[in-house]
């Protein structure tokens, strides 16, 4: 997954940049790249790769993984990100694994 691209239909978060309201566009304005997001409040939205070793070193308000159950590097990256992330939101599809065990435990 992308985050950024000049061209906004290539790229989810530019995508849905893009097709905000302009009024809304207008008071955070976005610059990007490849990976990241800045936006004008402060805010970044950073794609990284699968991997508990590059979360490691950072800080983040919100760590947000998608397709979990799938990712052979989840429980890694879910364990790095745990201390430092305030939210963590696991999204994926069914698929049995750490990602399973770790919502079986919750329900």
């Amino acid at each position: 997954m992308m985050v950024f691209n000049k061209r906004p239909h290539n790229a989810r978060i530019s995508f849905i940049y893009e097709h905000l309201p302009p009024w809304l566009k207008n008071l955070v304005t976005a610059e990007g790249t490849y990976s990241k997001m800045n936006f004008s409040n402060g805010s970044l939205i950073w794609g990284i790769p699968e991997g508990g070793n590059i979360i490691r070193s950072h800080t983040a308000t919100l760590f947000i993984s998608d397709e979990c159950a799938f990712q052979p590097e989840f429980e890694n990256a879910y364990t790095s990100s745990a201390p430092m992330a305030k939210k963590i939101v696991g999204i994926s599809s069914a698929a049995p694994g750490y990602f399973a065990d770790l919502v079986t435990e919750v329900i």
